[in-house]
């Protein structure tokens, strides 16, 4: 049986604002999500509630909330 090239996509990791993550490679992880499950995104505005889901911290608390 032929094995099909196409990985399955893994959810964005979960970001926390530590100095040992790089934003521009969680926001990469992000957009490699939506690319990979392109069914499951009918509005731009349903990628924002999901990378809203995947961010965790007291400091970005303030930010989700405005968001």
């Amino acid at each position: 049986m032929a094995r099909s090239g196409k990985r399955s996509a893994e959810h964005a990791w979960i970001f926390q604002n530590k100095d040992h993550q790089e934003v521009g490679l969680w926001i990469l992880s992000c957009e490699d999500y939506f690319s990979r499950n392109i069914h499951q995104w009918e509005l731009p505005e349903d990628r924002i509630i999901y990378a809203l889901s995947r961010m965790d911290g007291a400091d970005l608390a303030p930010f989700k909330e405005w968001y």
